[in-house]
């Protein structure tokens, strides 16, 4: 089983495992419209599957997850939206690189490549870390996922989605003057 939630943040053409289903029985390859299409509560997702013996058997299975009315319609509404997604996926493209290029101009912070909707930072001083990043930025309103939990990660790492223009700016002003009440 292959996830491709997070699909639609990316160059899917080029990095979709789909291809891969036409040749192998054995793959499943989901999906979901809560990332990209903001949609968490009507939880609807599908799958790709190859035709063979495992779409059979899953087939036969019942139907443990059943979607209401409004959640068919939203579904079908949203991709057929080539306009929307187009849109998105156009302003995803400026607002990643404005995230990221912002970042990677601090100096004091590591940004990791990313071919998802967040970045991955870690920081590089010794005078603070990300709880402390954390603690300041929550007092403005502004919240960023610490990543010491993650696997092989420490207090250092910290993750930050892409937003919009304006609370990407407002994010990156202040890291900055975060990191500027150590420098003094």
């Amino acid at each position: 089983m292959i996830d491709e939630t997070y699909i639609e943040f990316t160059d899917f053409k080029n990095t979709s495992a789909i291809s891969l289903v036409e040749n192998n029985s054995n793959i499943i390859v989901i999906r979901g419209t809560s990332k990209f299409f903001s949609t968490p509560g009507i939880r609807l997702g599908y799958a790709i599957i190859s035709s063979g013996s495992l779409l059979e058997k899953i087939s036969n299975l019942p139907n443990l997850w059943n979607i209401n009315i409004f959640a068919s319609i939203m579904g079908e509404a949203m991709f057929r939206d080539s306009e929307f997604i187009k849109m998105c996926h156009d302003k995803f493209s400026e607002n990643f690189s404005l995230l990221y290029n912002g970042l990677k101009n601090i100096p004091t912070l590591k940004v990791y490549e990313s071919k998802s909707n967040f970045l991955l930072c870690e920081i590089l001083s010794g005078k603070y870390n990300a709880n402390d990043l954390y603690d300041y930025l929550a007092k403005k309103g502004i919240i960023i996922r610490k990543a010491e939990s993650f696997d092989g990660l420490n207090n250092k790492f910290f993750r930050v989605c892409v937003l919009t223009e304006e609370q990407i700016k407002l994010l990156l002003t202040e890291i900055n003057a975060f990191i500027n009440n150590f420098i003094i």
